[in-house]
């Protein structure tokens, strides 16, 4: 069968990678036109190669579209994007819409996000209050953060905090309020 999945990329992301897994080897996607890009991909597919094709759905969704998939068989892509994050007071939010995997039908085997973060400011804090997190510093200026999970059907944004600073002690106030409180 052909699989396809539709996944959201927050706003202002910009893809750099696209990349699909065919018997153990990482095979890097083309950039082509719409519409050349969607030829060569019906044109693989006439031939029972293994085509994957990338294409912007509108209002920052993305499509992937893989074939073939074999009974029971799996197939693996790979997406990679930069995205700048502003800060506000040294203090940067970013957000990966990952609640539109709550529309699954069944669990997700393997759910992985990974964060490069490099600043030109010293790191401090690095926080998920959406989600349990590992932190993994490479000296004062890049970190990365991962979250991974297996069987799950998410149901939250992925949230992820970071404060950057030349003093010795990062500190940063996040405020906010109840919706039933004042």
């Amino acid at each position: 069968i052909e699989g396809e999945y539709i996944f959201p990329l927050p706003q202002g992301a910009s893809i750099s990678q696209f990349a699909m897994w065919v018997d153990g080897d990482r095979l890097e996607a083309e950039i082509l036109d719409r519409d050349e890009a969607r030829k060569v991909y019906e044109q693989i597919v006439q031939q029972h190669r293994d085509p994957a094709l990338l294409e912007y759905v509108g209002r920052n969704a993305f499509r992937a579209r893989i074939y073939p998939i074999p009974a029971h068989g799996e197939k693996r892509v790979e997406l990679e994007y930069t995205e700048v994050l502003p800060q506000d007071h040294g203090l940067a939010r970013y957000i990966y819409p990952l609640n539109t995997e709550k529309f699954s039908a069944r669990p997700l085997e393997e759910v992985k996000v990974t964060v490069e973060i490099a600043s030109p400011r010293p790191l401090k804090t690095i926080y998920s209050p959406s989600h349990e997190i590992t932190v993994r510093r490479e000296g004062d200026l890049n970190a990365q953060a991962v979250y991974e999970e297996t069987n799950t059907l998410p149901d939250q944004d992925f949230v992820l905090y970071y404060g950057v600073g030349e003093d010795d002690l990062g500190l940063n106030l996040i405020g906010y309020k109840e919706e039933d409180e004042d």
